[in-house]
């Protein structure tokens, strides 16, 4: 039997049909972690497809991500909020996933700065996650948080933000985040840690306004409510120009 195995949650990204009766269906992986059990099968030289797997999916019904087709026709896309009359909750929580809402860097200092979900905070919250670190090297020592830079969230004399931060153990954070030669990270790598990070930071700043708000979901949201709290941490969602 073979190794490779994969268990968890997917979303489905599309399907078609194919020139030779056959068909495609795509999945989104929520983590690029997960991308790992598949990464170096080939079937043959030069090709990442043809495994066989053996698969039984069942329909979870996300209440915050997952809307209908139709539902979602009347979302714009120009990153401006949808109008009242076409935003019921679950159309909503849609747009909220799709624009970048919970990745936009302005929400996450909005939030900071009124102390609903604060550096502070999210830094200790990285700090007791297991390290995040891939490669050559095996993890040693306690977890840090590691700030993975951009141009623009950096600078001279500056470090990024810790919603910047990747959970690292003290060896992956010096010989493969800030080391040199054939161990440390490469460019791609970076850029896979910086969505890892960003991805943390966006689950926390939803579940820190869910509970700030006292829904347990995004299904329970309306555009008035969302006008309120947004007055209250002073970035109205009119103003606002998307991730």
């Amino acid at each position: 039997m073979s190794n490779h195995s994969f268990q968890g949650e997917l979303m489905l990204a599309g399907w078609k049909d194919t020139h030779n009766g056959g068909a495609t269906v795509t999945f989104w992986l929520p983590d690029p972690a997960e991308l790992e059990v598949f990464r170096g099968m080939t079937a043959k030289k030069g090709n990442v497809a043809g495994q066989r797997f053996m698969a039984v999916l069942a329909e979870i019904g996300d209440d915050e991500k997952a809307a209908a087709a139709h539902d979602t026709a009347d979302i714009r896309t120009d990153g401006s909020a949808p109008s009242a009359s076409v935003a019921a909750p679950n159309r909503l929580a849609e747009f909220l996933h799709t624009s970048g809402y919970f990745r936009s860097p302005k929400l996450w200092t909005a939030l900071d700065a009124a102390g609903i979900y604060t550096e502070k905070q999210h830094k200790a919250y990285i700090e007791t996650l297991p390290c995040v670190g891939w490669g050559h090297l095996e993890c040693f020592g306690d977890v840090c948080l590691h700030h993975v830079k951009t141009a623009a969230n950096s600078g001279v004399g500056h470090k990024p933000p810790d919603f910047f931060g990747a959970p690292l153990c003290f060896r992956h954070h010096r010989d493969w985040a800030h080391g040199t030669g054939s161990l440390c990270a490469t460019r791609k790598d970076k850029q896979d840690l910086l969505e890892r990070a960003v991805a943390i930071t966006a689950e926390n700043m939803k579940a820190a306004i869910k509970s700030h708000l006292k829904i347990k979901s995004l299904r329970e949201l309306t555009l008035e409510k969302l006008h309120v709290f947004e007055d209250t941490i002073g970035l109205p969602i009119t103003k606002w120009g998307g991730a």
